[in-house]
């Protein structure tokens, strides 16, 4: 399923850009922590690598997130438990003052989740939320903070992340 949905954003991809309205506009790279909704996370990382482009004022990501680390399930037990997340996003762009801006971001996204003590994999649709409060230290380059959350069947997923954000 996920290869299918690669695949067919890869086509509207290449068939967009083959047209002069749309460009390249960001690429962000984060890495922080998550909270899993239902679970007593011990230590977890996560990290995210998001691709957008800018048609006007429209933002439109592509967005790819993987988390790992420990946990606790129900018994008391520690276990390693993980998710990846591909999602495709549409956002705005707000200048807050000079050299502060807050990109905001929402769409549908797919979502898998595992942990060592269920034996398969748990996937699902997702709504994707995410904020990006980025401080431009140069033309072209910004740091910021991404607070995301992804609400989905399984369990939804909290996340922080410290942004590296690089405009062409």
């Amino acid at each position: 399923m996920r290869k299918i949905i690669l695949f067919l954003f890869l086509i509207a991809f290449t068939t967009v850009f083959s047209q002069d309205k749309f460009k390249f506009k960001s690429m962000d790279y984060g890495i922080g922590t998550y909270k899993i909704s239902n679970r007593n996370s011990v230590f977890v990382l996560n990290a995210s690598l998001d691709v957008t482009t800018s048609y006007q004022s429209n933002l439109f990501t592509l967005s790819n997130a993987i988390g790992f680390g420990f946990g606790q399930n129900e018994d008391s037990n520690t276990d390693l438990e993980g998710y990846y997340e591909v999602d495709l996003l549409y956002g705005r762009e707000f200048k807050l003052a000079n050299k502060f801006y807050l990109e905001t971001h929402t769409g549908v996204g797919f979502i898998s989740q595992n942990n060592t003590t269920i034996s398969d994999e748990k996937q699902s649709w997702a709504i994707p939320v995410k904020a990006k409060f980025l401080y431009y230290t140069g033309k072209r380059f910004a740091i910021g903070l991404n607070p995301n959350v992804s609400f989905n069947k399984v369990n939804s997923i909290y996340s922080l992340n410290f942004l590296l954000h690089l405009n062409f």
